[in-house]
């Protein structure tokens, strides 16, 4: 692959680099209503039971009185009295919305769909035992599961399903297939179209999403991440060097290109206008005078591929941090000292913000056409909350605060500030005052609509996002 002349982005001292977690909260809903839910996350943890097959042809089912055809999802109820909070115990457990219903799976062993809107419960399967849980059922590792057109996935773990990946049919959760995967180490699981691509930790598989029929499979180690643009399905490989990021054609396993990275210490992909833009960060081991050694930021780079071909768009040098975001024509990223902008279809740089030294990593969102960059207190520094816009790096407002270093996007005109902490805040996006604010149970898992999805790791608890009070007090 051709190489492009390496550029230089400004700033970038020398500093203590950090590693941190890619990723952060769900989606936040279009409306804000009490009429609509919409989608807000694909991934939950879990696990599925594997009872009978459904047949792909049309069938009654008793409880509910209606014909589904396998995969589909159940008929909407007629409105009945909320039941919330529900009882779902285990901290080895997350929550995942899709559509007008919220499912859930944890260390029981069960996965179960309930409505949305009231918390009633319309089916719960137990996975069928295959081996003896270790440490006596105290699940380290959660299960990945993926809702999608009336299909429920799920395997991987360290539970009955570690080394399988099993369709459950939404409309009633009865097993459409279940398929081994070789080597287990499943880590994650993505639904596209007529295909299922599960990640493991030496290949990627490709299954049928209609019958789990093995399609093809490819070695990769470590795989950390997928997603799919057009036919091609996009692929990190992160964990054992050197990182890389591959463009598979989905119908063959083709690798069409493959781009590495030596001495990588994380790699972020973001998709955007029919290119790769992949964000590397590097950190080196430093002795200071004291003879302690610690991580230092090193030279890292974005190297920007055509999604189809892998041709290189261009390529830029910098001192890298994590924690990097691409939306609409820009990439957001991180130096120690810096928050830089970057035309995403060229490189060029479109404006830079400087923050205190040394002042760690910021959490990224784009919320409300605003750009929210949090900046946490672990180096001593202030704690801040700053809006700017997006495309002139402008600031609109600040906000100095520890309760405001973590922050999760909510309806419009809202974002949420410490959703894991014991009190969680309402902030106005426009002008960064306090809406309300209230201790939840538990860390929120989910906000749609008008509801904020709190688990606590024995209660599921629904609350007005409006008001923060419990949504059917």
């Amino acid at each position: 692959m051709g190489q492009a002349e390496a550029g230089q982005m400004p700033g970038g001292g020398r500093g203590e680099g950090r590693r941190v977690r890619d990723e952060g909260g769900p989606s936040a809903a279009n409306a804000m209503t009490r009429r609509s839910f919409v989608t807000c996350s694909a991934l939950m943890a879990g696990v599925l039971a594997g009872i009978s097959g459904c047949s792909d042809g049309s069938k009654t089912d008793k409880k509910t009185k209606f014909f589904h055809r396998c995969p589909s999802w159940p008929a909407p109820g007629s409105p009945k009295t909320p039941v919330w909070p529900v009882s779902f115990p285990g901290f080895q457990s997350t929550l995942s919305l899709s559509g007008s219903w919220l499912i859930g799976g944890g260390s029981d062993q069960a996965i179960w769909l309930r409505e949305a809107r009231t918390g009633r419960l319309r089916w719960r399967k137990v996975a069928e035992k295959v081996v003896d849980l270790p440490n006596g059922g105290d699940l380290r590792h959660p299960y990945v599961t993926v809702a999608s057109k009336g299909q429920i996935l799920a395997g991987g773990g360290d539970g009955y399903l570690a080394d399988e990946v099993t369709a459950l049919c939404a409309a009633d959760g009865k097993q459409m297939w279940r398929q081994r995967i070789p080597g287990g180490g499943v880590g994650e699981i993505y639904a596209s179209g007529e295909f299922v691509f599960v990640g493991t930790s030496e290949k990627v598989f490709a299954l049928s999403a209609q019958t789990g029929k093995m399609r093809w499979q490819l070695e990769v180690p470590e795989t950390a991440r997928l997603s799919m643009h057009g036919d091609m399905l996009i692929c990190t490989h992160t964990g054992v060097e050197p990182f890389g990021v591959m463009g598979l054609d989905r119908e063959t396993g083709k690798v069409r290109w493959h781009e590495k990275f030596s001495d990588a210490s994380s790699v972020e992909v973001a998709v955007l206008d029919d290119m790769v833009h992949i964000v590397v960060a590097r950190f080196a081991e430093e002795l200071q005078e004291s003879g302690a050694r610690v991580f230092v930021t090193a030279l890292g780079e974005v190297c920007t591929l055509l999604a189809d071909s892998g041709r290189l768009r261009w390529r830029q040098a910098a001192m890298l941090t994590t924690g990097s975001l691409g939306k609409e024509g820009f990439l957001y990223m991180q130096t120690d000292d810096q928050l830089v902008a970057l035309r995403s279809g060229t490189g060029e740089v479109a404006w830079v913000v400087q923050f205190s030294e040394l002042d760690g990593n910021s959490q990224l969102e784009i919320h409300d056409e605003i750009l929210f960059a949090t900046r946490s207190n672990l180096s001593g520094h202030e704690p801040s909350l700053r809006a700017l816009d997006p495309v002139t790096g402008e600031e609109r407002w600040r906000a100095k605060d520890e309760k405001l270093s973590t922050i999760m996007p909510g309806p419009p005109g809202m974002i949420l500030a410490n959703p894991e902490g014991d009190k969680v805040f309402a902030i106005d996006t426009m002008g960064g005052e306090e809406i309300w604010s209230s201790p939840l149970r538990g860390p929120v898992r989910a906000v749609s609509g008008d509801a904020i999805y709190c688990h606590d790791g024995e209660e599921i608890s629904v609350y007005d996002v409006t008001t923060g009070d419990p949504f059917y007090g």
